[in-house]
């Protein structure tokens, strides 16, 4: 599969940007989850104040109590809050530590070893709309179209307007010679990322498609 080994090469050559193009991949930066949660800025602001203040009378009154014994004797709803947080920061640290050694395998064509680590990202966070698109062009990669179907679909209902999955149904509708559906899937790829009408001239994946007046269209030929 051209597009298979195109998609390899474009990863090895990203993949310390942390923004890896098409080919079934594209990651997104990890780290801009935790930031962008308004939720934990919140939970910050209102606990914020009420830590620093007991955490300078511990100072002055007492060098020998520990960080969770000043979170145990805050009131049940802060320390619930506080408790909730951090569980959610290292769910988030542990999914994008599993996604990114997936990735570093899968730029290596490690397909088995990446698989497993993104299965295991995907048991940290079920929706993580990524993990589930690559595991499924891996599949793809293997020829088991069902299940690769399963993923790309789960990626779709998801998050609709993520090109990645859409393009990689209209690979799978083209090997498997359903030219009408796989159009279907190639045209909403485009209209949500144009750059996949290059990609699509040059995919040996939709050979199928070349001689069609309709993919000419799509493509905008």
């Amino acid at each position: 599969m051209s597009y298979i080994n195109e998609a390899l090469k474009k990863v090895q050559q990203e993949r310390d940007t942390h923004h890896l193009k098409y080919g079934g991949f594209l990651a997104e930066k990890e780290n801009n989850i935790i930031f962008s949660s308004s939720k934990i800025r919140y939970a910050l602001f209102l606990i914020l104040p009420v830590l620093c203040a007991v955490f300078l009378y511990i100072r002055w009154n007492n060098k020998d109590v520990q960080p969770a014994d000043v979170i145990n004797e805050l009131p049940e709803p802060a320390r619930a809050l506080i408790k909730n947080e951090q569980a959610a920061v290292e769910n988030i640290s542990d999914t994008g530590l599993l996604y990114k050694t997936a990735g570093e395998f899968f730029s290596k064509g490690q397909f088995d070893e990446a698989r497993e680590f993104y299965l295991k990202a995907l048991a940290s966070d079920p929706g993580h709309v990524d993990a589930l698109n690559n595991i499924g062009f891996i599949y793809l990669h293997d020829r088991d179209y069902p299940a690769a179907r399963k993923f790309f679909e789960k990626a779709i209902r998801l998050k609709p307007a993520y090109a990645a999955p859409y393009y990689n149904m209209a690979c799978l509708h083209a090997i498997n010679e359903d030219n009408r559906q796989g159009l279907i899937y190639l045209k909403k790829a485009i209209s949500l990322d144009s750059s996949l009408a290059d990609v699509a001239r040059d995919d040996s994946d939709l050979e199928g498609f070349k001689s069609l007046s309709e993919f000419q269209e799509i493509i905008g030929e």
